[in-house]
């Protein structure tokens, strides 16, 4: 669908999985986040997002596992801004539970929504202005 081949190949290399060990950041964010990037039903992101909005919620929630380096990678690029304290960790295979209690594996990597900077439309049109006053006054 993303108008690359299927690789013909499974990928090679540890496996990796990706869970959220702390609360929500952006709940308008969420669900389609959960859809979009874990495949999950709108039914199911709904409930997790619910389950995860509390003040007082402490959990982790598995979002991905059994993932090549580059997905887990690519993924939590595009979650972090959405969920607090992302862990990607090593998938051997091993019960969720434990998943759920193993250091992180690897650095997040930069957010792939990174802030908007700069001036912005206005204050490029401010800057004209300003250089337009300071020209026409030499």
């Amino acid at each position: 669908m993303c108008g690359y081949a299927l690789p013909t190949a499974p990928p090679r290399g540890p496996k990796y999985a990706i869970y959220s060990a702390g609360t929500i950041s952006k709940l308008s964010e969420a669900e389609s986040d959960l859809q979009k990037y874990c495949g999950y039903s709108k039914e199911y992101a709904t409930m997790l997002a619910g389950q995860c909005n509390g003040t007082n919620y402490s959990g982790r929630i598995l979002l991905r596992r059994d993932l090549p380096d580059s997905a887990a990678q690519y993924l939590a690029a595009n979650l972090r801004d959405t969920f607090f304290d992302l862990k990607i960790v090593l998938d051997e295979g091993e019960s969720d539970d434990t998943l759920l209690e193993k250091d992180s594996a690897m650095e997040l990597p930069p957010s792939a929504h990174p802030e908007k900077s700069g001036l912005g439309f206005w204050g490029v049109v401010f800057a004209v202005i300003v250089a337009l006053l300071i020209l026409s006054i030499f």
